[in-house]
């Protein structure tokens, strides 16, 4: 039985490709897993899960839930684009919550799991509003919104954030060194797994004389993406091409 990591796959309507890889994936690869990890950004934005049926989100939770009535253990880690997914959601698909950088066992070895979006630490006006949604009282105000206006806030963000992507570059928006180096001494690990960046990858870095691998989950703008760890081996599938790793290597 094999352990699957996905994130970024930002499901909407307005991207019905996207859904259909999900779909895909859930039916046919995701039936036969053991354990399935969502570190973030599985909806294109989340505006509360009282919203869930405006959002066109119920095809999706019932995919999930299918699986977690069948046994799978579903975990979920929310993104910078679904943080109000709320106990609601999770029971509804079968969700077992999971803070943003939590420590796992995979066979015997621990590892981080993380959004991403806390390694780009580069990038100030992203980790401005990063603390300002994750507050409590943030979230409380804006859920009390009615959720025309929510969905219109959400609408905005989504904007400004495509605008601001084109103008910052490539190296704001990715990981920094020191961010990295910083999430593996602080969870003493040597293996980390995250997404957020939209660049598929497995990284080998070396931290104050230790070797360390992070492995960079993909988005499913185009394709489907995820990790697979199967008898001590990792797998990351991009769409047709397969990156392997040794999880002790």
């Amino acid at each position: 039985m094999s352990t699957l990591f996905i994130s970024d796959l930002h499901l909407t309507p307005e991207r019905p490709a996207s859904t259909e890889y999900f779909v895909e994936f859930m039916r046919l690869k995701a039936s036969s897993a053991n354990t399935i990890y969502v570190l973030g950004d599985l909806f294109e934005y989340w505006i509360g899960d009282d919203a869930s049926s405006i959002l066109g989100a119920d095809p999706v939770i019932s995919e999930f839930k299918r699986l977690a009535d069948a046994g799978t253990q579903l975990f979920f880690m929310p993104g910078n684009r679904d943080f109000l997914v709320g106990d609601a959601l999770c029971d509804q698909a079968g969700f077992q919550y999971l803070a943003d950088q939590t420590l796992v066992t995979l066979n015997t070895e621990p590892a981080l799991l993380l959004h991403g979006d806390s390694l780009c630490t580069d990038d100030i006006e992203h980790q401005q509003f990063r603390a300002m949604v994750n507050n409590a009282n943030w979230q409380t105000q804006f859920l009390e919104l009615p959720i025309e206006t929510r969905i219109e806030y959400a609408h905005q963000a989504r904007t400004m954030s495509n605008s601001n992507d084109k103008n910052y570059s490539d190296e704001i928006m990715d990981v920094t060194e020191s961010g990295v180096a910083d999430a593996f001494q602080d969870h003493a690990v040597k293996l980390m797994i995250h997404g957020h960046t939209h660049r598929p990858n497995i990284h080998k870095h070396r931290i104050s004389g230790t070797d360390t691998i992070r492995i960079v989950l993909g988005d499913w703008y185009e394709q489907a993406s995820y990790l697979e760890l199967d008898d001590g081996t990792l797998k990351l599938h991009i769409g047709e091409q397969v990156k392997t790793i040794e999880l002790l290597d």
